[in-house]
């Protein structure tokens, strides 16, 4: 017959039976299974009159946790900054790219800074009609890329006074590097005393 002893949660009072070799010749960390709780418990001095039967309640045995040693831990640590700069060093660098991208004509004149376009209006005149003005003159492309005309702004003035101001947009007019491509723009305008007109690329 197996001797047993009884071993008694300090947290909850909950009384176990076991073996007395579960706890061995040294002892061993046991667990309560109603409260959870730990601690060590010390084997009992063996005793002939300590014979009941076999345990009624299951008993966890915890083995003690391995503690890392100093050299693996500053490793985790290296290798976690390392991760860390490699992670931020990307998110830099991206960043960079994406302002460099942002940073076109539309963007800069929305920051108030001024922006040449490399698309240029040379000899630029009008003539007035019976129900409006013609616009003529070249547009030309000082890049050494093709570029699309962009929208244009018109002022009407009469001796020196605005009298209105339009916009016009050239779809898809393209011009080749170094190009001049001339332009014809009919407009259907109410003033009469129209005495001078400028058009702007803004």
């Amino acid at each position: 017959m197996l001797l047993a002893v009884i071993v008694q949660c300090s947290s909850c009072s909950t009384r176990y039976h076991l073996d007395d070799d579960v706890l061995g010749s040294k002892g061993s960390y046991v667990r309560c299974t109603s409260c959870r709780y730990v601690w060590y418990q010390e084997p009992p001095i063996p005793s002939p009159y300590a014979l009941i039967p076999l345990p009624q309640y299951p008993l966890v045995v915890v083995q003690p946790k391995k503690t890392p040693r100093r050299g693996q831990s500053f490793f985790l640590l290296g290798l976690c900054l390392i991760l860390a700069g490699s992670a931020l060093a990307g998110l830099f660098l991206l960043g960079q790219k994406k302002l460099s991208s942002w940073l076109s004509q539309d963007i800069l004149s929305l920051m108030d800074k001024e922006v040449v376009s490399p698309i240029q209006i040379l000899n630029f005149s009008f003539k007035k009609t019976l129900s409006g003005v013609v616009c003529y003159g070249y547009f030309h492309n000082t890049s050494s890329t093709m570029r699309y005309v962009p929208p244009v702004s018109i002022y009407f003035f009469s001796q020196k006074t605005l009298l209105q101001k339009v916009q016009h947009k050239f779809h898809h007019l393209a011009v080749l590097p170094g190009e001049k491509k001339s332009f014809y723009l009919n407009l259907d305008t109410k003033w009469t005393d129209i005495s001078s007109i400028e058009m702007k690329i803004e």
